[in-house]
């Protein structure tokens, strides 16, 4: 039999897992300008990680 406590739990888990994804973009929308400005960053060559890291700190740390 189906414990529906244990349903709920995982449907609250998988409700904070959404949200949480959602948080993540939308700072990384917030991070680059928009979405596709994030994508073209992670695709250029020059752009090593600690250049995102910088960008990351500047915005979600400093709050530039």
């Amino acid at each position: 039999m189906i414990d529906l406590e244990d349903v709920l739990s995982d449907l609250y888990r998988f409700k904070e897992s959404l949200e949480n994804n959602v948080k993540f973009v939308d700072k990384l929308i917030k991070l680059f300008g928009s979405w596709d400005s994030a994508v073209d960053m992670g695709c250029e060559q020059e752009t090593t990680m600690n250049d995102i890291f910088e960008r990351i700190n500047d915005v979600l740390i400093k709050g530039d």
